[in-house]
């Protein structure tokens, strides 16, 4: 059972050696796309590293065929440039989610060290409120003590009282 339509693409083996030479514009990639990109715009914004313009064109939905290298004239490498811009957006998105992880590791460690330092903070400021009442009743037991001995001694005659000689 053959399906109602069938896709392919006779080609002649490519030429080892051909160099590539600038794209002439004739849009033989365009036609043989199953998917219907425009390989043309796909490969300019790859070649000048514009990837966000590349997701724009949908290079994402590239199924990496290999039509557009085979009929392309000018002998461009049109699927290797797709790849590296696939790859480049990849590794973009792989280390912009490592600097979110680290990112996110770092507030939560920033948030650690702050509750322990509020923490902290708080015992030290209640042992200060304890020791600045022992230092109260320190200074309360000694001038109490010194107020008795004063009484007392004003309570006892001095022996140098009454001796007028």
């Amino acid at each position: 059972m053959v399906p109602e339509q069938v896709q392919f693409l006779l080609m002649e083996k490519p030429q080892r050696g051909q160099d590539e030479m600038p794209c002439i514009g004739c849009g033989d990639c365009f036609d043989v796309c199953p998917v219907n990109l425009m390989p043309q715009e796909l490969f300019r914004h790859a070649r000048s590293d514009s990837f966000p313009a590349s997701q724009q064109q949908h290079l994402f939905d590239c199924i990496e065929c290999g039509d557009c290298d085979n009929v392309c004239p000018s002998h461009i490498p049109l699927l290797e440039h797709f790849k590296y811009a696939k790859s480049q957006i990849a590794a973009g998105d792989r280390q912009r989610k490592e600097a979110d992880l680290a990112r996110r590791r770092m507030q939560q460690r920033n948030q650690r060290k702050l509750s322990a330092a509020r923490i902290k903070h708080e015992q030290n400021s209640k042992e200060i409120t304890t020791d600045s009442s022992k230092v109260d009743d320190k200074l309360t037991y000694i001038q109490e003590a010194v107020s008795r001995t004063l009484k007392k001694r004003a309570d006892k005659p001095s022996l140098y009282q009454g001796n007028d000689d």
